[in-house]
Formats: C-alpha cells, structure tokens, sequence
C-alpha cells in the first residue's frame, strides 16, 4: 500500500489505479482518485486479486496477457502462495466476486531484480489453472513489442489507469471499477518525477500523474495497468508500483516501466497468436430511409490477441465482399444501398494478426420506411419514397404489387397495412413519371 516517505527509496506499494482505453465518464462521483466509474467492458484486460496472507485479504490489480498468464506488481504476491491468491476477471463489481468465479493460481514467477527497499524490478507473472475463455469482458492487453524501448512512452503523452482502490490514502476500496487520465511525466531517459529525487530511475519505472495532483491510483490499486493508446490499440505501458500518499501535488504514481521486462516476460508467457472467431449473434434489420441496421455479440475464444474492431460486408452472389463499414464495436448502421435490394451481410473480427472467418450470412431487404401493422399512410408519402414528383392537388397513382395483395391495400388517398410483410407499391406521379416504394409491416 501506499504510505509517507520514512527515508529515502523507502516507500509503501503504491496502489495505482490501471487506466482503460475509453475517456472516463465525466459528471459522477468518483472512485479512483480523480476518476470516474466505468464498465469491465472498457478495461476487459482488468483483473482483481484477492491475497490471503492475513486475516485480512489484500486487493491489488493485474492485467490479462495470455490465455493462462496474469502480470502484476511484484510487492502484491512476495511471501505469498499460489493457493493463497484467487484472481477475478471480467467483472465491474467486486460484490460480483464469489467461489463460482474465482480463478486459481498454479505458479507466481517473481523478477529476479526485484527489490523492496528501492521497489526496483516490481512486477511478477501468475499462472492461472484454468486457461481464460476470451469475450468481450475478458480480453488480454496487448504488450509494447513494436514500440521503441529508447522513447516510449514519450513525455506529454496522456495514458488511462483503473482499479478498485480507495479514493483517498487510507480509505476504504471501492466496490465499482473507476478509470482516470494521466499524464506520462518523463520519458525513458529523464531521471526525475516530482519530488522523490533520486529514488526515482527512469530505467525500469515510469512516472505518471498530474504534477499538481488530484489524480492518481491508491492503496487496492498496487499491480494495475497503466495503459497507452497507440494506433493498433490499448498496449501496456506500466504496472503500478509505489509513490507518496495518493494524488499529493509534486508526487505522482511509479510505475514498472514494461519495455523493460519484455525479454523476461517472454520467457515465460507465450506469444499470443490466434486470429479471432467470427462474430456471433449476427442480425440485420431492415430500418427506414433506406437503412439496415447489423449488430453482432463478439466471439468467445481462446489463444487471441484482444479483438480492435469489425468489418461488415455485403456478400455477393458470387462470393465476393464488399467492406461498408469498419466499427469498433456492434452495431453499424449500413446505408447508401438501394430500396428494394435483398442484401447478404457477413461481420469479421479483427486484431492485429489479421480478419477471422465471416460470420454466417443474413439477409434483410432494404426499404424506404418501416411502419407496425395495422397502419395508413398518405399515397404523397409514399410517391416521395419512391422519387416520384406529384402536382398540386392531383393525386398520384398508387397500385400494389401482385405480390403484396393481402399486406397492403389502397384505401380512398391512403395506403392501408394490413399485416406484417413487404408491401410493394407502384407509383404513377406528373408526366408519367413512374417508381417503386418498399414499406415494411412488423
């Protein structure tokens, strides 16, 4: 935990609160120091640990970097047994934390440099009994194997922490799972941060925070991710390590720097190398004004690198894909497509090793509105749907399509829907001019 300086270099465990990827939410009461709620959804690389070593367990945070490996502080688990530690993934809540969920350790793996005078080499691997079944709550966060040791991250840059901790240095932890923004406050090279002197080394440690204080991780946060966004995704920067009471001015948060440890995570952690599932749960809706609308529950699996995002595509006939639209999350809107056209969708989960399979197809047929049987409509509406102009006071004509006699009916200057199906009208307007409207019954 976090305590006051009693000499130089001799400092509690800072509990840092890892950051998520997502902007936390503004407007709410805070649980980490400066921070905000969020959902596991936004960290899902977040782990908690439960530490028996007392009457009274230890909180500290962890993150997801394997199918069946956690990273950590190393002042977390010192002196601890594998079956005195019960990991939780997946969860927003620690009231969510019960013995149908608890995760067993099989192996704690401490950096040989670790040291608890100078916290120097504090981060150390735990190895789960059961390997993770990845989803969209539990993910692994990639590490910053493309990233420059020399330079990153570089100074200025803004970085995300999250955790259960307390609010305040002594507090209480808190049940909600809370991120906040920090800042990067030195770069690999820079040998300072705030006040602490020279018990600060760039070298194995990175100092975040504001230096005016006010954000920062605190006791139950020890172990969490210090996360940093990059153009491939969240990557892992930082395990939160120690500092000086919580969020003090002139007094950030230390953290494990991970470039450093990369050789020595390596050999124990395998390399993660599984392109995703296919999505699940695919659906594609037939909305108004020519939209369908596609959403998707992400693929459970295992051996993957965290999913960045979905490809929707339209499938030909012939087989072909037609990308329309790249999100980072269900659902996407597909517009643009003309009324009346029976489209294939197929959705792929990306990461950074390339696309997986397209989901199963589904179809749905694009239409102009969308109205719940029994409804009417004015025959003006519809002429307009199907681009055709219209004369003042004369009414256009409107007939139903074979197909559609029994879903829809013409009744004086409306349209009547009858029932649930797809009504198709012909329409007559000014000068001939002729088209098709597609209105949809639910």
């Amino acid at each position: 935990m976090r305590r006051k300086f009693t000499a130089l270099c001799a400092v509690g465990a800072a509990l840092i609160v890892a950051l998520g990827l997502i902007t936390p939410v503004q407007g709410v009461s805070p649980r980490i120091v400066g921070g905000a709620p969020i959902t596991i959804s936004s960290t899902p690389w977040q782990a908690s640990l439960s530490i028996r070593n007392s009457s009274n367990p230890t909180l500290c945070g962890a993150s997801i970097i394997g199918t069946s490996w956690l990273v950590t502080a190393a002042h977390c688990v010192a002196g601890s047994t594998p079956s005195s530690i019960s990991a939780f993934v997946g969860i927003t809540n620690l009231s969510g934390r019960s013995s149908q969920n608890a995760l067993a350790v099989s192996g704690i793996t401490i950096n040989p440099s670790w040291n608890s005078t100078t916290f120097n080499g504090d981060i150390a691997l735990l190895q789960l009994t059961t390997p993770l079944t990845f989803s969209s709550n539990v993910q692994p966060i990639a590490l910053p194997l493309t990233q420059d040791p020399a330079t990153w991250p570089a100074a200025g840059t803004t970085a995300q922490i999250s955790g259960w901790g307390s609010t305040s240095f002594g507090g209480g932890y808190s049940d909600a799972l809370s991120a906040a923004n920090v800042s990067i406050l030195g770069g690999p090279n820079e040998n300072t941060c705030g006040s602490y002197g020279s018990s600060f080394t760039s070298f194995d440690k990175i100092c975040a925070g504001n230096v005016g204080g006010g954000v920062d991780t605190c006791q139950g946060d020890s172990g969490g991710p210090l996360v940093v966004s990059t153009a491939a995704g969240a990557v892992l920067a930082g395990l939160t390590s120690v500092g000086n009471d919580c969020a003090l001015a002139n007094f950030p948060g230390i953290y494990a720097r991970i470039t450093t440890f990369l050789p020595w995570i390596n050999q124990y952690v395998p390399p993660l190398t599984s392109i995703p599932n296919p999505p699940v749960d695919v659906t594609a809706t037939s909305r108004p004004e020519d939209r369908v609308l596609v959403s998707w529950s992400a693929p459970t699996y295992t051996g993957g690198l965290a999913i960045s995002g979905y490809q929707v595509s339209l499938l030909s006939q012939t087989g072909e894909l037609t990308p329309v639209c790249e999100v980072a999350t269900s659902p996407c809107v597909v517009k643009d497509q003309p009324a009346g056209t029976v489209l294939s969708v197929v959705v792929q989960a990306i990461n950074s090793l390339g696309s997986s399979a397209t989901s199963t197809p589904v179809e749905a047929i694009v239409v102009n509105g969308v109205r719940t049987a029994p409804a009417r409509l004015t025959q003006q509406l519809v002429a307009r749907w199907a681009g055709v102009t219209t004369q003042s006071g004369v009414k256009p004509r409107v007939r139903v399509a074979p197909s559609s006699r029994g879903i829809c009916t013409i009744k004086g200057s409306q349209v009547a829907l009858l029932r649930s199906g797809l009504c198709v009208l012909r329409v007559t307007g000014a000068k001939s001019q002729k088209g098709i409207s597609y209105l949809l019954g639910t």
